[in-house]
Parts: C-alpha cells; structure tokens; sequence
C-alpha cells in the first residue's frame, strides 16, 4: 500500500515537471511572438495546477489520499 502510493506520487511529480517544462517553453515561443499581449502564470499548491494567460483559463487538480 505504501509503495503504491509512494510510486502515485512519483508518477504525479514526474508529470508535474514535464508539464512544467512545456509551459516554460510555450511561455518563451509567446514571448518571442506576442511579447505584450501574452502571459502566462503558473501555480501550484497542495498538488492544484492553475496556468492563466490571456483568453484561457484552465484548472487541473488532484489530490492523493
């Protein structure tokens, strides 16, 4: 039981950075097409994913028990 969830939380980490990864580089490629009118934000807390920039919002969460 406690490897499963340790190997969840591993597996969630993991996508988390790579996800991070691709917003870093969707942020420079805005940033070099549409420096003023694009912006992107990204936050993370108690495992929430929140990315807002201009004309979309989008809410990803999870939780592990």
């Amino acid at each position: 039981m406690i490897k499963i969830i340790s190997t969840c939380k591993y597996i969630s980490y993991k996508i988390m950075s790579v996800f991070i990864m691709i917003v870093m580089v969707l942020s420079q490629l805005s940033n070099v097409t549409l420096a003023n009118e694009s912006f992107v934000t990204l936050d993370i807390s108690k495992g929430s994913i929140v990315i807002t920039s201009t004309g979309y919002s989008q809410g990803n969460s999870k939780e592990i028990p």
